[in-house]
């Protein structure tokens, strides 16, 4: 067959082009790594080979962003449309006016990269209200003139190749092979088109972002390589999560509250490097602690037994969080939360453009004390970003459905079951050599709450259909349990348990705003079995400062929560619902605020409803609660807006 044979209909024409597109992006890469080579160091072929199946990926999602209405346009249904010079020209114009923009962008990074450190985001639209933003342009552009040479030249190469690719109308079909054809295609290709911009076709792939490049690098610093610059403005141009306002002065909002914590202990006490205690953190999907029959005497007149039995049993011989509250309500919220301090307020964490900045987490602190790191999630590798996010929290590895290799225990839609998932876990855990750092998130109590043939009927199906599954699971963990116990390293470990949010209630206690984020918490030492009922306020960000402080780590490290184990820490749990930031102190006080003022200030009762209260209105609690808030946003967003999330910063 001859090569103009390849492209004599118009599916392979349209792929010819788009060919070029991504033959661009990928020397745009190229391009970009070499001019920036002194800062991301030699790479290896292995390393090499990530970038270049991420680049692919996200040089999809750009390509498919920027070029979809063109490949609609080419693939119409109607011949003399096609046949229409004037129509063809447009096309063309457009295909090349906006894949030329996107070269410029790419271009730019190379340079501009040594600025910011990251790819170009849609923040950078901020100069252009810059008065001086004219003269800027100007002297970056004399300053860089090899690089507008460069522009030119690629700009120029790329529609002279475009221009050597011929268009054919499949003028060999009939009128209505034609039409049936070009409907197929234009299916094929949108089809292809949705997936490409996602970034894949499974159904539980969430939309990719910046953090995605995570994946793809053993080193965080290389995310730039693999990311393209006209990806990294499309999936940034949204309402700003980190607005720059400060409320307050920068030293009152320390008084308020610090982030920094570092830990002082007596000499006589025993420091982590003495100890080496593992640290296991499960982390639960969708327990809500309405699940709990221990944490819940008064429902149903003092019956409820709950859907957990054994996590039940084991908060009796551990520190249980009797008030524990979750910073957000979707999985991706979580794993910030719970490994790195990191609450996700107005959107999650991992999704922002700020998501490459560094951060401290229990994984990247424990290492230098000589702690193996990983991360296990049952779903397809990448799910959620869960990889991504764990390479940037320093984990050392990452296990999932891939790692796990036995599809006879996939569940079909969300990923490995959890009894087998979790007693993987605990089998690799034992190949690990000691002190290492476990996180497992559970995958099976998700919608479409379904359970393995085996235990169909074997769970109470309680009020809720995500009941017998939070049943299944609940027996998975006793399970892993089981097989721990016999293990060398069981005694030595510390093991915290938290679900990732609530979940769907079905008591008014849970479905008001305070209990909508209540979840459980625990921390058991198997070398102290007893119970100890934590009843102060507590939150998912307060888990990393707790395991630091449990272990004797004596380092500085950011967190916006505190240790249960410290006695004088404030307590609070911060969260946000509705455009509101909510925060519940520990007077159980809950303070509104939509960014600008206070919109809410009432006390909690017993049954978590918020109940107005005259007085509160006049009392300096509720001035004082406005203050603190107002402090812990401003630092938060200030920290992130400024890459400042470590103590190095």
């Amino acid at each position: 067959m001859s090569y103009h044979k390849l492209y004599r209909n118009t599916a392979g024409s349209l792929l010819l082009r788009l060919g070029l597109v991504y033959f661009s992006y990928s020397l745009c890469r190229l391009a970009f790594y070499s001019i920036n080579s002194h800062r991301f160091g030699k790479l290896s072929w292995d390393d090499w080979k990530g970038i270049i199946q991420g680049g692919l990926l996200f040089d999809t999602s750009a390509i498919a962003y920027t070029n979809i209405l063109f490949i609609i346009l080419w693939l119409v249904p109607i011949r003399p449309l096609l046949n229409n010079r004037l129509y063809r020209t447009s096309i063309d114009i457009g295909f090349i006016s906006i894949n030329s923009l996107c070269i410029i962008l790419n271009v730019v990074d190379f340079y501009y990269y040594e600025f910011n450190l990251k790819r170009l985001t849609a923040d950078f639209s901020h100069w252009i209200g810059e008065t001086n933003a004219t003269l800027i342009l100007g002297n970056f552009l004399i300053s860089h003139w090899l690089m507008v040479i460069g522009v030119l030249v690629a700009i120029w190469s790329f529609i002279w190749l475009y221009r050597k690719i011929p268009f054919y109308n499949n003028l060999s079909l009939s009128s209505g092979s034609f039409v049936l054809y070009q409907l197929a295609m234009m299916i094929v290709f949108i089809g292809l088109g949705i997936a490409g911009m996602r970034g894949g076709f499974l159904h539980s792939t969430r939309p990719i972002t910046l953090s995605n490049a995570g994946k793809y690098v053993t080193n965080p610093s290389w995310m730039p390589i693999v990311l393209n610059t006209p990806f990294s403005i499309i999936r940034t141009i949204e309402i700003k999560a980190y607005p720059e306002t400060k409320f307050m002065n920068d030293s009152i909002a320390l008084v308020q509250y610090n982030p920094v914590h570092r830990y002082h202990f007596s000499t006589d006490t025993q420091s982590i490097s003495d100890s080496k205690k593992n640290v296991i953190i499960i982390i639960l999907e969708s327990f809500s602690r309405e699940h709990s029959g221990y944490l819940n005497p008064d429902l149903e007149g003092g019956n409820y037994k709950g859907y957990m039995p054994f996590l039940d049993s084991l908060m009796q011989i551990s520190t249980v969080c009797t008030n524990a509250f979750a910073n957000g309500r979707k999985s991706i919220d979580a794993m910030p939360s719970i490994l790195a301090g990191l609450p996700s307020l107005i959107e999650p964490y991992v999704l922002s453009h700020n998501s490459l900045n560094k951060i401290n987490s229990v994984a990247s602190l424990l290492k230098p004390n000589g702690y193996h790191s990983a991360f296990f999630h049952g779903a397809p590798n990448g799910s959620m970003g869960f990889q991504a996010f764990a390479r940037i929290a320093g984990f050392d590895q990452y296990y999932g459905k891939s790692e796990y290799n036995n599809d006879n225990d996939y569940d079909g839609i969300w990923g490995i079951w959890d009894e087998e998932f979790f007693q993987f876990f605990a089998k690799t855990l034992t190949s690990f050599k000691p002190p290492f750092l476990g996180v497992c998130f559970s995958v099976s109590s998700h919608h479409p709450f379904i359970l393995p043939e085996k235990y169909r009927g074997h769970f109470d199906k309680g009020k809720l259909e995500v009941h017998q599954c939070v049943g299944y699971t609940d027996y998975a963990i006793r399970k892993f349990f089981d097989y721990a116990k016999t293990q060398s390293w069981y005694t030595n470990t510390l093991f915290v348990i938290s679900a990732d949010h609530s979940t769907i209630a079905w008591s008014a206690k849970y479905n008001s705003p305070v209990g909508a984020f209540a979840i459980p918490i625990i921390y058991f030492d198997p070398t102290h079995p007893q119970l100890n009922r934590f009843e102060q306020v507590t939150q998912q960000t307060d888990i990393m400062p707790s395991i630091l402080d449990y272990l004797h780590y004596d380092q500085p490290f950011v967190a916006f929560g505190n240790s249960i184990f410290d006695t004088h820490a404030n307590r609070f749990a911060l969260n946000y619902l509705n455009e509101q930031y909510q925060t519940i102190d520990s007077s159980f006080n809950m303070s509104s605020f939509d960014g600008k003022k206070q919109t809410e200030f009432y006390n909690i009762n017993s049954s978590w409803m918020p109940v107005s209260d005259p007085s509160l209105l006049e009392s300096p609690l509720k001035s004082k609660a406005l203050l603190f808030q107002q402090a812990l946003i401003q630092q938060y967003n200030q920290r992130i807006l400024h890459d400042q999330l470590t103590v190095t910063h």
